[in-house]
């Protein structure tokens, strides 16, 4: 069985940066910084793309700021148990951001759609977060790029610096069979290994 399909540090990082918004008008900036966030968060916290795009605004700001830790509600969560992820700084200026150029402007309640899309602000579909994914992999010049990636990425980057049941919690997996598959070592760290 062959290891989950990754992105690298430099492909993270071109995605990321074909996604931020530029001088755009206002209506291309807000898209833009949408789809830069949702993409940051599901990298950063691993999340479903089915329960990313199911968050609504009160589960990412509370009390007039980011919060620092997401709490995954049960009726979202694929495995219908809630869970904790901590918010990375980077993310939470991300949200911020979110908020000061789109939520906070239109009014939009915290039972809204965190990730809205079209004048009816309905929650955007993970196929429309896959297809925004596969133009931007396009445009940065990387390889086809899926919204289970960003997944498989996170996965990956946790079990480098913690264990096997801490990424377990963090992913939401019933079963430690499930996160094991991320143990299997990629050629880099492969290379590495045997690096003088």
């Amino acid at each position: 069985m062959s290891p989950p399909r990754t992105l690298t540090t430099e492909e993270q990082h071109a995605l990321l940066q074909c996604l931020m918004p530029g001088p755009e008008n206002r209506f291309e900036f807000a898209i833009k910084l949408r789809n830069y966030t949702l993409t940051l968060l599901m990298l950063e916290t691993g999340l479903r793309v089915g329960e990313a795009v199911h968050l609504l605004i009160g589960d990412l700001w509370f009390a007039d700021q980011a919060v620092n830790t997401l709490e995954l509600r049960a009726e979202i969560a694929k495995t219908k148990q809630p869970r904790r992820i901590p918010v990375s700084t980077r993310l939470s200026l991300a949200i911020t951001n979110l908020d000061a150029r789109f939520w906070h402007p239109l009014h939009l309640g915290l039972d809204r759609p965190a990730f809205a899309a079209g004048v009816l602000f309905h929650a955007l579909t993970p196929r429309q977060v896959q297809r925004f994914l596969q133009d931007a992999a396009l445009k940065a010049g990387i390889r086809r790029v899926t919204p289970h990636m960003l997944r498989h990425t996170f996965a990956t980057r946790c079990l480098s610096r913690t264990n096997t049941r801490i990424t377990q919690i963090l992913l939401g997996h019933a079963s430690i069979q499930s996160t094991q598959i991320y143990t299997h070592p990629n050629d880099e760290e492969i290379r590495k290994a045997v690096e003088p």
